[in-house]
């Protein structure tokens, strides 16, 4: 499990806080005493429309394991995407997980809720008994450790959200299977009208185009150096990156703890490790194209840079040519990741 930051970062919460914090904990209360995944089908979608972005919030009820009590939100397009990523035919077992972008409402024992939100909770005068009682909200942005939101609006779109997900369970506890996509794959979507009323009508899901991929700058400099070095006929480097469990929580997050991302370069003949880069996801390409131009200047320019992710052979190409080395796409190096991401983790515990 990713090792939390050792003290609270909650803060001093100011009265406007407080007071959206209460109110979002209200309809979380309510959603709980409904208990709705105890008819609500887990693979349903039920969207809630922001009235002020436009954006559709998609909602999944947890609950029917019997294990974890809940709702996960996804926010907009990039939560619906990142949404897609997670379930796709071939799901990145690494880092799909840490990629989503989702707040997930959770209701858990005392013992296993976050200092952040037991401050918030303590601020705001809650307190529980029983099993599965303690409501926790949690964001998960790319990269960075989950915690509670901190940005008064956004609390109020949440409570929002929970207020719509709330009439719409109950419509689904009064029609059992209610809450299923239609026969053209359409869910519930509500939307508040100009009364401040819910509407609740089927709309088909929206496509989401594929993100942009990054373009990395190429260093000029570095590159014209690396050319003129002698070339390594044959020689090849496997270089791929994973999200490790360590977070940094110092001056250098500014405010925001994040994981540090291990960029990790390999001979693929005798498992050496080559080079290291590490860093934050959102800087992940840099660092990959930063560390091959460190091996590059070391050993000399490889034959051949062995990559595992589709995208990268877009990401790292233009780097490549100039280098004047090829990218090739071998996928089953997973198992050299799997092996030194899964050797960092036990080193942490």
């Amino acid at each position: 499990m990713p090792r939390a930051p050792k003290s609270s970062r909650a803060g001093v919460l100011t009265p406007d806080a407080i007071a959206a914090w209460s109110a979002l904990l209200d309809r979380a209360e309510a959603f709980r005493d409904l208990a709705p995944w105890r008819w609500i089908n887990g693979t349903s979608l039920l969207g809630v429309r922001d009235h002020r972005s436009g954006q559709t919030d998609w909602c999944s009820i947890m609950g029917q394991g019997g294990e974890t009590f809940g709702v996960v939100i996804y926010p907009g397009d990039a939560g619906l995407s990142s949404l897609s990523r997670m379930l796709g035919d071939v799901p990145d077992e690494f880092d799909a997980v840490i990629q989503q972008f989702a707040l997930v409402l959770t209701f858990n024992d005392r013992d296993y809720v976050t200092k952040d939100m037991a401050a918030v909770l303590k601020a705001c005068g809650r307190r529980y008994r029983g099993a599965n009682a303690w409501p926790e909200l949690i964001v998960h942005d790319p990269g960075y450790f989950p915690m509670p939101p901190r940005d008064i609006e956004h609390l109020r779109r949440i409570t929002t959200v929970l207020e719509s997900l709330l009439e719409m369970c109950a419509q689904a506890a009064k029609q059992p299977g209610w809450d299923m996509h239609d026969a053209q794959d359409r869910p519930w979507v509500a939307t508040l009208d100009a009364s401040g009323m819910i509407a609740v009508v089927r709309e088909a899901m929206p496509t989401i185009e594929a993100a942009p991929l990054p373009v990395v700058p190429i260093d000029e400099v570095a590159v014209a150096r690396v050319r003129a070095k002698p070339r390594r006929a044959g020689s090849a480097v496997l270089i791929d990156w994973f999200v490790g469990s360590a977070v940094i929580d110092g001056p250098e997050a500014e405010g925001r703890p994040y994981f540090i991302t291990h960029v990790m370069a390999f001979d693929p003949s005798s498992g050496m490790i080559l080079g290291v880069e590490m860093g934050r996801l959102a800087e992940v390409w840099e660092d990959t194209a930063k560390l091959i131009l460190k091996i590059s200047e070391s050993t000399g320019v490889p034959a051949q840079v062995i990559l595992r992710r589709p995208e990268a052979l877009t990401i790292m190409g233009p780097l490549a040519a100039a280098l004047g080395t090829d990218l090739s796409l071998r996928p089953e190096t997973a198992d050299v990741i799997r092996h030194f991401r899964d050797q960092l983790g036990a080193f942490g515990r």
